[in-house]
């Protein structure tokens, strides 16, 4: 099921989705889209009272950590997307290192 509806009747309503909760963010990830965005109701096929729950579960789950906010956009391959991750690590241990090397400079400068 990806989310979409034809029928004008609501899902949760007739039951046959379970309860939304920010607990089942399986659940919920299918009525976000694949730049994170909540799908309109028109999509959803949900009732206006389920559609406000559906959002407000969503940042809910959102903000403790079990979605995310947004993706990566899908315009950037895997394999860049390891390259700016290992340069941009890389760059953090440079700095540490610079930051050691100075501490243990000054020390070695206190104590003569």
């Amino acid at each position: 099921m990806n989310g979409t509806s034809t029928s004008k009747i609501c899902r949760v309503c007739t039951g046959e989705y379970p309860p939304i909760t920010y607990k089942n963010y399986e659940f919920l990830s299918q009525f976000l889209t694949e730049r994170g965005m909540i799908k309109s109701r028109k999509l959803t096929g949900l009732c206006s009272k389920h559609h406000r729950q559906l959002a407000k579960n969503i940042k809910r789950a959102r903000h403790l950590g079990l979605l995310p906010f947004t993706t990566v956009s899908a315009k950037i391959k895997p394999q860049e997307l390891k390259l700016l991750f290992e340069s941009s690590s890389a760059t953090k241990r440079k700095q540490e290192e610079l930051t050691d090397e100075a501490s243990v400079s000054a020390e070695i400068e206190g104590k003569q």
